[in-house]
């Protein structure tokens, strides 16, 4: 493990200051403010609320319906693994004994 940069170690994440740390949090600092300025753009902010307007106007499906449909896709990937497997066995066999003349 390298050295902390003046032998600094920050006491409240216990990490040592290192070049790395210092890299990673620049960018993370310049990230989050480029956001902030990016999100204060009257069109962005425009864009934010219409859509969290059009979230609201959304039918969210219930609980029942939720189970109902992971039922059938469940149901429908099993169907289709069992047949892609059998399928698989047979071409196998087929070939198999086409090779083999």
């Amino acid at each position: 493990m390298r050295t902390p940069i003046a032998g600094i170690r920050i006491p409240v994440i216990s990490v040592d200051l290192s070049p790395a740390f210092l890299i990673s949090s620049i960018v993370c600092v310049v990230g989050v403010y480029l956001i902030h300025r990016w999100q204060e753009k009257p069109k962005v902010a425009d864009l934010l609320i219409n859509t969290e307007a059009e979230l609201r106007k959304v039918t969210w499906p219930t609980m029942e319906e939720v189970i109902n449909s992971s039922l059938v896709v469940i149901v429908f990937v099993l169907f289709l693994g069992v047949f892609l497997a059998f399928a698989d066995f047979l071409l196998a066999r087929v070939v198999r004994v086409l090779l083999r003349v």
